[in-house]
């Protein structure tokens, strides 16, 4: 990753996804945020708009409030990096030019309604006739199967039927309060997020094999999936998580400073003591009320109102450094315009000034990472309605053979190999990351739940845990009723480590790293989510690990990034 902090160099346009084809069809913002993610890594992503446009461009907002079709902030933000243009798919003319463009095409993505979708002709084993290798990636509500599949859905049914609203806001003391819809389209930018990553280790596969394959991605499934820990809890102890009542750890949550709020989160008891240091070990924190978490959750009003007294003592600022330099888990609680001018994030290069032709200079939110390789670009905004002409763009994939030819049926743009480890011990399963192995050294959830994902794809998922401090999600408590607590039993840790193979060290020992880095001499990709550096001082950072093997794919997770 980039040291300077100065902004992202410009990518190189034969890098990252250059040469993939992708079409896009459908409404407002799954499908979209899907075929954004691949758009801004480089693939050539045709958006076809129905007669009218994507009803996206209707949405707004829009400056001083006055609809325009070319001005809507949800249309210009998802649409970034592509090309448009407008066809009507119930004619003739349109289906013509539709499949002219999906005949060389690597992947289509869409949200459109089963019934919709059949009436466009987009039966995916129809499509797969014309184009063999074709990665097709359905979004719907419910999922093309099942009984609710026809069922109609907008955002606020999807974050009820996924289960996400009965748990927000969380720590809530008001039994009468309703569930909390969170802002915007939280449930379909996840839905898209999930296409997206599933679709590219389908087209993977399919580059390698021609045969492609079709994902049929339920909204209401994927959010579930997001609940942390509340499907785990009815599971194992049978108890259903509420957004009412207060969390198991405390101290936990927003505070008032001076000139703000703030968060503050405890999640180990070496934690609690490091904050009792940083407030000068008052004489309140030496009462057994608060000597350990089950005190302290039995006893969360009067440790409110102590912390409360001293956090009011500071300013959101001072607060969050100090906090952090003592690695407690302080973070400001920020308003858009706050977040808009944080310095961080700017030095980070996260926002981008585009320039559209009708809506004029805009401000754009960029990558929430940085790569090595700098393939990451905004470079077009988004198409004004039929700005392109299908015919044209069919014309040009027809006459570009692409950058490399593939493996199978022509799939063309990217010459994928086979990957660089010798012996594989898993077999062929069919899925798609089949024959990847993957070095997993993450704990509690973000990283292991990425992991995951890599192994219900077909990774081989080796989890890499420390003997002498095992990961948190073994030890919380989620046990099934009268089980013996262990280290084995926790539901946390069995619903975020499924698939996973398992590896005891002790990265405290000289000889355990250079197994590590042994291990890893075997893996196509690391994964990692401590905090910033620790990697690096235990000899495991990406530069330590890439002499090992120079074409590691090294992916770190941390709350602020390494720049």
């Amino acid at each position: 990753m980039p040291d300077s902090d100065q902004q992202p160099v410009q990518a190189n346009s034969a890098a990252g996804l250059s040469g993939i084809r992708v079409l896009e069809l459908g409404e407002l913002v799954s499908a979209a945020f899907a075929g954004k993610l691949l758009a801004d890594l480089g693939a050539d992503v045709v958006k076809i708009e129905q007669s009218g446009g994507d009803c996206a461009r209707a949405r707004g907002p829009f400056p001083e409030d006055i609809p325009h079709p070319e001005k809507s902030g949800t249309f210009l933000a998802l649409n970034t990096n592509k090309r448009g243009v407008e066809l009507d798919l119930g004619s003739e003319t349109g289906q013509r030019e539709f499949r002219r463009l999906l005949s060389t095409a690597d992947i289509l993505i869409n949200n459109f309604t089963r019934r919709q979708a059949e009436s466009f002709g987009l039966e995916f084993e129809a499509l797969q006739k014309l184009r063999p290798s074709l990665v097709m990636c359905s979004i719907t509500p419910f999922g093309l199967t099942g009984p609710y599949r026809d069922y109609r859905a907008e955002e606020i049914t999807l974050v009820h039927g996924g289960g996400w609203a009965f748990l927000c806001p969380g720590a809530l003391e008001l039994p009468d309060a309703p569930p909390l819809k969170p802002f915007g389209h939280q449930a379909n930018f996840q839905a898209g997020l999930a296409g997206a990553m599933a679709t590219l280790a389908a087209f993977y596969r399919a580059s390698r094999t021609g045969v492609g394959e079709h994902i049929d991605l339920s909204t209401q499934s994927y959010v579930a999936t997001i609940l942390e820990q509340a499907l785990p809890y009815y599971t194992y102890p049978g108890s259903v998580a509420t957004r009412l009542g207060q969390r198991g750890l405390n101290p936990w949550g927003i505070y008032s400073c001076r000139d703000g709020l703030i968060f503050v989160a405890t999640i180990e008891q070496d934690q609690w003591e490091r904050l009792v240091e940083l407030m000068g070990k008052p004489e309140w924190t030496e009462l057994e009320l608060f000597c350990d978490f089950p005190s302290r959750f039995a006893n969360h009003d009067a440790l409110r109102i102590f912390l409360g007294e001293w956090i009011a003592e500071w300013t959101v600022d001072e607060l969050f450094h100090k906090g952090q330099e003592q690695r407690i888990c302080f973070a400001p609680v920020l308003n858009v315009g706050e977040l808009a001018e944080q310095r961080h994030l700017r030095q980070r290069g996260y926002f981008h000034d585009v320039s559209h032709p009708i809506a004029g200079e805009l401000t754009h939110l960029g990558a929430p990472y940085r790569l090595q390789d700098p393939w990451w670009q905004i470079r077009r905004p988004a198409p004004t309605l039929g700005e392109h002409d299908a015919v044209a763009i069919a014309d040009e994939w027809g006459n570009d053979s692409g950058t490399a030819s593939r493996a199978g049926e022509g799939c063309r743009a990217i010459e994928f190999t086979e990957p660089a480890t010798s012996a594989r011990a898993e077999p062929d399963t069919g899925l798609p990351l089949a024959g990847v192995r993957v070095a997993d050294f993450t704990w509690v959830w973000a990283g292991p739940y990425c992991a995951m994902q890599l192994a219900h794809l077909g990774a081989e998922v080796i989890k890499c845990e420390s003997l002498g401090r095992p990961d948190l999600g073994r030890r919380l408590a989620v046990y099934p009723p009268d089980t013996e607590p262990g280290l084995n039993r926790s539901g946390y840790f069995n619903q975020w480590n499924q698939g996973k193979k398992s590896l005891s060290l002790n990265l405290r020992n000289a000889g355990s790293i250079e197994v590590a880095k042994e291990l890893v001499a075997q893996c196509d990709v690391v994964v990692e989510n401590f905090a910033t550096g620790v990697m690096d001082r235990l000899g495991l950072g990406y530069e330590a690990l890439r002499a090992v093997r120079p074409d590691l794919i090294y992916a770190s997770i941390s709350g602020y990034g390494d720049t």
